[in-house]
């Protein structure tokens, strides 16, 4: 609804066509209050014309001042408060204003030439500053009560527009606040309702773009990951996000609190070069970091799955707890197998793939075939579980301790 409110005037329109010309001025068209437009580009609001109050006139009939927290994302200012009236029974003198977040006032003024119903408008004397990414708190007194409404507006949700967001409850306290009496710091809540209080806001668009992220460093934990970490970038409004980069390409999109990455999926013994850019909540995205470098791990000697040593949590006395294991390699704590989950194996072709591939250990939840135990003894890799005669078998059931398999 706002675009159509501020307009050049006085302004003239030159038709030439041959020798015929003619000059045209355009008359101001008033606000929902009666004031003259204004051409202000940027000057927003946080509701729109499809924003509309689900209750118009509330029974009740105590006077109360009515407000909304809100945010704005860059730093601006506020030259005005805007409330819709629903209804005509909302009267009495309404005064409007801008607190901040802790109860001080920063601005007032008392609205006049007011319309039977729609938002209506007044400006502050003097416009006030704002902080980006700071709460504030737009309000209005009406004085007979009978103000618009809508119950639950505020639960889970906000509303935003342009820079601007009224609070979703929850984000810095309940939204929907109100307090009764012939006016003051409206700071209860209920049901999170929305007593459509909103702000004129002007800003210019945030150009400036954060800085480089810092101290960017990589590291090859394994043959298939490699570990970012970096210092925070800064920003004239505050960093939103960080963009990582693997050589030209994005490789993963990360919030503003985190300052490291784990790239996996990667190739062993292979070189791979790092970058990170910080952007902030206009889009600006900043300069690349310092870039860095790190070589993934060679694959595991046993095979070539590429697949990280994780120790096993039991440690010896779990193995102990099997006399079949006695005198193997099960005995040292830095020894884990790669274990073949699956029903039972059923041609020797499997377990000969499985050895190729350094995998140690089949995980048989029933026997299904009695030569599996064989084959398995023959290629020397343990049972962990089913049917067998020799030192393959570890047990027929699964015992408390299964649990700690990482």
């Amino acid at each position: 609804m706002f675009s159509s409110r501020y307009r050049a005037h006085g302004l003239c329109w030159l038709l030439a066509l041959g020798s015929l010309t003619a000059c045209v001025e355009e008359i101001p068209t008033p606000t929902e209050t009666g004031e003259l437009t204004r051409s202000v580009d940027s000057e927003v609001s946080i509701f729109g014309a499809g924003t509309l109050p689900a209750l118009s006139a509330d029974p009740d009939v105590a006077s109360v001042e009515l407000g909304v927290k809100f945010r704005a994302n860059v730093p601006g200012i506020v030259s005005g408060i805007r409330f819709y009236k629903g209804s005509s029974a909302n009267a009495g003198t309404h005064v409007g204003s801008l607190w901040s977040r802790t109860g001080q006032r920063l601005a007032t003024a008392t609205f006049a030439n007011e319309t039977a119903t729609g938002w209506q408008t007044v400006r502050f004397t003097t416009p006030v500053s704002i902080t980006a990414n700071t709460t504030y708190v737009a309000s209005y007194l009406a004085p007979v009560g009978r103000y618009a409404s809508t119950g639950g507006f505020f639960n889970g949700q906000g509303a935003a527009n342009g820079p601007l967001t009224a609070l979703a409850s929850g984000v810095d306290g309940q939204n929907g606040v109100y307090v009764y009496g012939s006016g003051g710091f409206p700071t209860q809540s209920y049901n999170s309702s929305n007593y459509f209080v909103d702000v004129l806001f002007t800003y210019s668009p945030d150009t400036s773009a954060p800085t480089a992220p810092g101290a960017l460093t990589a590291t090859a934990p394994s043959p298939g990951s490699i570990q970012l970490t970096w210092s925070a970038a800064t920003d004239n409004t505050g960093v939103t996000g960080y963009r990582v980069f693997r050589g030209s390409t994005q490789v993963a999109s990360l919030s503003a609190g985190t300052l490291g990455y784990l790239d996996t999926g990667l190739a062993p013994s292979t070189l791979y070069t790092y970058t990170v850019k910080a952007q902030d909540a206009a889009g600006n995205v900043g300069a690349a970091s310092n870039a860095a470098s790190a070589t993934t791990q060679p694959p595991p000697a046993g095979g070539g799955l590429s697949l990280p040593r994780v120790p096993w949590e039991g440690g010896p006395s779990f193995y102990a707890a099997y006399p079949a294991m006695a005198g193997t390699p099960w005995l040292t704590e830095d020894f884990f197998p790669i274990a073949y989950w699956g029903a039972y194996t059923d041609t020797e072709s499997r377990i000969i793939t499985d050895k190729a591939h350094g995998i140690n250990a089949f995980l048989e939840t029933y026997a299904g075939n009695a030569s599996s135990a064989g084959w398995m003894r023959t290629h020397g890799i343990w049972n962990l579980a089913g049917s067998g005669t020799g030192g393959e078998e570890v047990g027929a059931t699964f015992p408390d301790e299964t649990d700690m398999w990482g």
